[in-house]
C-alpha cells in the first residue's frame, strides 16, 4: 500500500471516529496521516473538525489555514474558516515596539501563528542576536514563510554579517528542502 493509500484510509478511520465521538482519535489518526509527508486533501480539514469538537478553535483555525495553503479551492475549508472567524476574533498585536508592529504589519499573512507568539520570536531573536551566542538562525517547519521572513529582519537589523537563517520543510511533503538566507543586504 503506497502512501496516498495509507493516509485515505487514516483519513476515513478519522472520519469515523469523529462521528462516534471520539476526536481525541481522530486526532492521533491525523496526526499518523501527517507523518506520511504525503499531502491529501482533506486532512487538515478533518483536524480542523476534531479540534472544533474538543472546542479547541484556535487550533482549528490553524489547521484550516494548513488546508487551505495546500488545497485553497477546498470550499468546505473555505466555509469553516470563515465561520470561525466570525466566532473567534484573530488577537491584534497589543505591543508598544513600532518595529515589530511594522513587522507583524507585512508577515501576519504569511504566518499562522499568533502576534503573541511572533512578538515572542522577535524579541529573543533580537536579544541573540546582540547578546549572544554567535551563530545562525534555523526554523524547522516553515509552512507560509512569515516567522522566517520576521527573523530574516531581526537578523538584518540586529545580527553579524556572518548570521545565517536557515528555513527548513518538506514544502511538498516528499523530501527536506533547506533555503539558507546569507548574509543580508543592509
Amino acid at each position: 500500500m503506497n502512501s496516498h493509500e495509507v493516509v485515505r484510509n487514516l483519513c476515513k478511520r478519522a472520519i469515523d471516529a469523529l462521528q462516534a465521538d471520539k476526536a481525541d482519535l481522530a486526532l492521533r489518526l491525523c496526526a499518523t496521516a501527517k507523518g506520511q509527508k504525503a499531502p491529501y486533501e482533506g486532512l487538515d480539514l478533518i483536524r480542523a473538525l476534531a479540534f472544533t469538537a474538543l472546542q479547541q478553535p484556535y487550533a482549528a483555525y490553524e489547521a484550516l489555514k494548513e488546508e487551505l495553503r495546500f488545497f485553497p479551492h477546498n470550499t468546505e475549508a473555505q466555509k469553516l474558516l470563515q465561520q470561525l472567524e466570525q466566532e473567534i476574533a484573530k488577537p491584534q498585536p497589543d505591543s508598544k515596539d513600532k518595529n515589530f508592529l511594522c513587522l507583524y504589519e507585512q508577515v501576519s499573512s504569511f504566518t499562522m501563528s499568533w502576534p503573541a507568539r511572533l512578538e515572542a520570536l522577535y524579541e529573543h531573536a533580537a536579544r541573540v542576536c546582540r547578546d549572544g551566542p554567535k551563530g545562525n538562525f534555523v526554523e524547522c517547519g516553515v509552512a507560509g514563510g512569515g516567522s522566517s521572513a520576521l527573523l530574516a529582519a531581526v537578523i538584518k537589523a540586529n545580527g553579524d554579517a556572518d548570521t545565517r537563517l536557515f528555513c527548513c520543510d518538506s514544502f511538498s511533503g516528499k523530501r527536506l528542502v533547506v533555503h539558507s538566507i546569507g548574509a543580508l543586504e543592509p
